[in-house]
């Protein structure tokens, strides 16, 4: 078996899907020549000759099929579709906010139409993989899919097995939160920002991309670090270690978004994080106590909880779900990839 990857990620400079790409590669022994352009439909006859199976990741903002179809219709080879999130969700949070705020704009969440959708996965799939089961079951809403279609539930891999253990050397309680990856309203910061605006003891650490759709994100955010002192915009995460030394908590409280890696990686370096039961990762945490809504009130509840939870229960804690998510590993999802690939 030989597997490559195409995407249209290339150059997107998104933080959690290019994180999940670089591990998806480690995780099936691949490298960089293995990664594909879906733009450039002449690489398609090295993919036919040189591999057996390939997976297809797409960033949701597909504009139209003649962007990608032209790469797909000369593939010969099994096409397995990695679907990590639904853009109709996305846009109608957008529609949602711009109302909310009066902003004179129709929504920037432009994709395909739920039509178009459904050709794309029917016509083009020969299998499907998400990464919870939470994400197929959105999905099973609004799409409709051959039975005949495969379909399995393959999480993103943390690495190697001994490196998914947890470590209390960054560990240190303090009043500084920290987030990196995209600050939008569907990550939960038109809640949490006025959270942080009624704990000024707290101090909110923000680092990333203004994403998909900076024309709500950026007012808000801009917004938020011109209003209230404890919130600050850091730009792009350059040193990791730094991050988990100076922020105790870790904000992942969104109203929808895929299976987010940075939130698992800061617990297994000592951050503790404030999860959302509306995201994929929850279903893997099943027992973490501290799950918060992404409501004003919840939020800061949960936040003072944190802080009334002694430093050797949250050490505990931390510990406890980090074990409980070792099998998010290469080798185990490694074997999970190649016994469904090998079933088409």
């Amino acid at each position: 078996m030989k597997i490559c990857i195409i995407t249209n990620y290339i150059d997107r400079g998104y933080v959690n899907e290019l994180l999940i790409l670089n591990n998806l590669t480690s995780t099936l022994n691949l490298q960089q020549k293995d990664i594909y352009s879906v733009s450039d439909v002449n690489l398609s006859y090295s993919v036919n000759k040189n591999y057996t199976h390939v997976l297809v990741l797409l960033d949701f903002k597909i504009t139209s099929l003649l962007s990608i179809t032209p790469f797909l219709d000369n593939i010969s080879i099994p096409k397995i579709f990695v679907v990590d999130t639904i853009p109709e969700i996305h846009k109608d949070i957008d529609i949602d906010v711009l109302n909310h705020y009066n902003f004179k704009s129709n929504s920037t969440y432009n994709y395909l139409s739920k039509n178009s959708q459904n050709l794309l996965y029917n016509n083009y799939a020969d299998a499907l993989i998400f990464y919870s089961n939470l994400d197929f079951d959105v999905f099973a809403k609004h799409y409709e899919i051959s039975d005949k279609k495969k379909v399995t539930i393959i999480p993103p891999s943390l690495g190697k097995e001994e490196s998914i253990v947890f470590n209390s050397t960054f560990f240190k309680s303090n009043n500084n939160i920290g987030f990196n990856g995209i600050p939008s309203f569907n990550n939960g910061f038109g809640h949490l920002i006025g959270s942080l605006a009624s704990l000024p003891d707290y101090s909110l650490n923000i680092y990333g991309k203004h994403g998909r759709s900076p024309f709500t994100t950026q007012p808000l955010i801009n917004n938020a670090t011109s209003v209230h002192p404890n919130i600050h915009f850091k730009g792009q995460l350059r040193n990791s270690s730094n991050f988990y030394k100076n922020n105790h908590i870790y904000a992942n409280i969104g109203i929808y978004n895929s299976f987010d890696l940075p939130t698992l990686y800061s617990m297994i370096n000592g951050m503790v994080p404030i999860i959302s039961p509306n995201l994929p990762i929850s279903e893997f945490l099943p027992n973490y106590p501290f799950i918060s809504n992404c409501d004003y009130n919840e939020i800061i509840k949960t936040i003072k909880q944190i802080k009334n939870t002694s430093d050797v229960d949250l050490k505990d804690i931390l510990h406890k779900e980090v074990n409980n998510i070792k099998f998010l590993n290469d080798n185990f999802l490694k074997e999970k990839y190649y016994f469904f690939l090998n079933s088409l």
